[in-house]
């Protein structure tokens, strides 16, 4: 098996997928034939796939709820980073979960801010390899907004204010991520706008490098293939 968590474009996914065994993808593989990937990667592969064959879909970046051992025996509630999938089933929106290791109900990373700003979650209960609290909300709501525009990322590829020490960004900002927030809790309603603030805000919009923190490789900077 392949570790596969750090290729980001599905064509590079499926070139070492293939390089593994050529037989077609619907074939049973051996495990020594497959690539290991995050659901960041199942869902954009399914995102490929569905657009394809026309199927209106986006990836949506949130989180599974899940425990962690402590000291001492205790356990925590806290909530993992996690991708799914949104297709049109050509009367309404359906949540499909691509990689199959959703652990409850999904958290959508809008409303997880929402949340967390209205003091309900405690930040520090929000995780995603290899960040926690303040920085993964944050990431993962912009993250979220870049899915809805097409820009699938992973989940610890980091821009913007995403690379600005959360102590450091003022109410102003804050205030446009709590707007940004309550509009993807309704993105066909709001579509328009999470446009427009994806076009003007250069803190949210994804640029033509970025920076991945995947914690099992060194830290890069990635170039990306962006429609200026």
């Amino acid at each position: 098996m392949l570790l596969q968590t750090d290729s980001l474009f599905v064509s590079r996914i499926l070139e070492n997928l293939m390089a593994l065994c050529d037989a077609p993808l619907t074939s049973r593989r051996d495990v020594t034939e497959r690539v290991f990937a995050s659901a960041s990667d199942y869902a954009s592969i399914l995102c490929s796939i569905l657009r394809n064959r026309n199927i209106p879909c986006r990836k949506r970046v949130g989180y599974t709820p899940g425990r962690e051992q402590l000291n001492f025996g205790d356990v925590e509630p806290v909530f993992k980073s996690y991708d799914l999938v949104e297709f049109w089933d050509g009367s309404a929106w359906t949540q499909y979960d691509s990689a199959g290791f959703l652990e409850g109900e999904f958290l959508p990373a809008s409303e997880a801010w929402l949340r967390w700003r209205a003091g309900e979650i405690p930040s520090g209960r929000f995780r995603g390899d290899p960040f926690r609290g303040e920085n993964v909300l944050l990431s993962n709501l912009l993250l979220d907004l870049a899915s809805v525009n097409k820009i699938e990322l992973l989940n610890w590829d980091r821009y913007g204010w995403m690379l600005v020490p959360f102590e450091e960004l003022d109410d102003n900002v804050l205030s446009k991520l709590d707007d940004c927030a309550e509009m993807l809790l309704d993105v066909d309603a709001a579509f328009e706008g999470l446009q427009l603030l994806y076009s003007r805000e250069e803190g949210v919009r994804v640029p033509q490098v970025i920076e991945c923190m995947n914690p099992v490789v060194k830290p890069r900077s990635i170039r990306l293939a962006l429609n200026s």
